[in-house]
């Protein structure tokens, strides 16, 4: 028999981790800036797409092909913030002379159609004084036809693994009331991923191998766990099999072979 280790690695909340306080003090440029980027950076965590794993990643999790709309039809009727409005007016433009009598039509809209209704925004949106994303200054780079820095042109187009909070389902309803804020801890409790541990063994315990041993860490900041086995195994190849068993229970991030000395295969 041979004992192999391997670890499951940026597993989602092991085990639930205490909620902080809803209060946030923006760090000092010096402890910010630059960003793990690079100094003049605009595209933040966008720079992981240019790494084709992310996108291999992410499409190895894709298990039913079920999609999800998270847009909302743009229109009179949808939420607004202050006195934004969006409408639209659709209307005839001509029809085209010659045999193929081609007509077309068109519309006029009026409306902050950057804020309303679902969006995406980009750095320059939101700054804490005069600093934006990268220590961006407002006073350098805003003018009076854009921003010359932090546009949403920078943000590439993502394709990756995603995670979706189900708020309602934690508080067992179907939909949260119209004036229900959403905290932190909400937030926090729905990215707890309860027995997390007992469905990685359980999927171990069913390909028939014995666990040795377990270990776990936790890391607070970015909310996810190790966890590491040792199981004994007969045949070594059988590893390869255990891991893809793992990488199907749901918020396992991967699963990798630790080689003694060396750390995770490639």
């Amino acid at each position: 028999m041979k004992s192999i280790a391997f670890a499951p690695a940026a597993v989602l909340l092991a085990a639930p981790i205490l909620a902080v306080a809803q209060v946030w003090n923006l760090p000092a440029e010096s402890q910010r800036c630059p960003s793990k980027w690079g100094a003049g950076d605009e595209r933040g965590s966008g720079n992981h797409m240019k790494n084709p794993e992310t996108v291999l990643r992410g499409a190895r999790l894709i298990k039913t092909g079920e999609v999800i709309e998270l847009s909302h039809v743009l229109g009179p009727g949808m939420a607004f913030f202050g006195t934004r409005i969006f409408n639209m007016h659709t209307k005839r433009t001509f029809m085209n002379p010659g045999r193929n009598t081609r007509g077309s039509n068109e519309e006029v809209v009026t409306s902050e159609i950057g804020q309303v209704g679902t969006q995406f925004d980009g750095f320059a949106h939101q700054s804490h004084g005069d600093s934006h994303y990268n220590c961006f200054k407002t006073s350098e780079i805003a003018t009076r036809s854009g921003f010359t820095k932090l546009g949403v042109q920078n943000a590439p187009t993502f394709f990756a693994r995603g995670v979706m909070l189900d708020i309602a389902a934690l508080k067992g309803v179907e939909m949260l009331g119209d004036t229900y804020e959403i905290t932190v801890s909400d937030l926090q409790q729905a990215l707890d991923r309860q027995k997390l541990l007992r469905d990685v063994t359980t999927a171990i315990s069913e390909m028939g191998v014995n666990i040795l041993g377990s270990s776990s860490h936790t890391d607070p900041r970015t909310r996810t766990a190790t966890l590491r086995f040792s199981v004994e195994l007969a045949d070594p190849e059988h590893l390869e099999h255990i891991l893809a068993q793992i990488k199907r229970v749901n918020a396992v991030y991967d699963a990798s072979r630790i080689v003694p000395g060396i750390g995770a295969d490639a």
